[in-house]
């Protein structure tokens, strides 16, 4: 994943804050009010393409109207991303965001990047899971990004996060980018083998042929 790479999810994480999705993205369940997830625990699921979001959780804080998680699938990337909006004043503190994501058609896992926009207080974040061997965390932009273990199609993340009251807004939006590696796809049957079998008739029937002139 480059730099610029880097920087344009960055910049895509922020147009989701401001209330917008990539194109083709609205779904039902994408994005969900939190509020709406603690009446109905499968709120918040979805499926975005070859990426399905399951098993959605928080701890820590008590969720408004405007605490929207979304998922925005971008190429090879899912994004999952919280946006806390203006009215939050109450710090935070530890709190989590946990869900499972499941690859399809042959996708695997590649790098996971945390990433964080927002003013008006002090906001950390940081994503685990067992298919990372460190987490990835962000104190403000994007933050660093972790390979995963080869090979998973399936894994439940824990995105842990805090802040700190400095005006009205405690955090615009916590996010961390999934990048994955897509399926390997079958490849048609290779020219020789069709012409192997051509091959093998033509020799049967001169066979043939000169059976029957022996004969006559």
């Amino acid at each position: 994943m480059t730099r610029t790479l880097q920087a344009l999810k960055l910049g895509t994480l922020a147009a989701i804050s401001a209330g917008g999705l990539l194109a083709g993205q609205a779904q039902a369940a994408n994005p969900c009010s939190l509020t709406a997830l603690a009446l109905d625990p499968d709120a918040c699921n979805s499926v975005s393409g070859d990426f399905e979001v399951s098993a959605v959780t928080f701890t820590g804080f008590t969720p408004v109207a405007t605490d929207i998680l979304g998922y925005t699938l971008s190429g090879n990337d899912l994004q999952a991303q919280l946006n806390f909006l203006i009215g939050k004043t109450a710090a935070i503190t530890n709190a989590t965001l946990r869900y499972t994501l499941t690859l399809k058609n042959g996708r695997t896992f590649d790098t996971a990047q945390a990433n964080l926009t927002g003013n008006n207080g002090f906001f950390s974040t940081s994503t685990t899971s067992p298919g990372l061997p460190s987490a990835a965390t962000s104190s403000g932009g994007a933050g660093s990004t972790v390979s995963f273990t080869p090979a998973l199609t399936t894994l439940t993340f824990t995105q842990t996060f805090s802040s700190a009251v400095n005006g009205s807004l405690v955090l615009n939006s916590l996010g961390t980018i999934y990048s994955t590696t897509p399926g390997q796809t079958e490849s048609e049957v290779p020219g020789p083998l069709p012409l192997l079998g051509a091959g093998a008739a033509f020799g049967f029937s001169r066979r043939l042929r000169n059976r029957i002139k022996v004969a006559v």
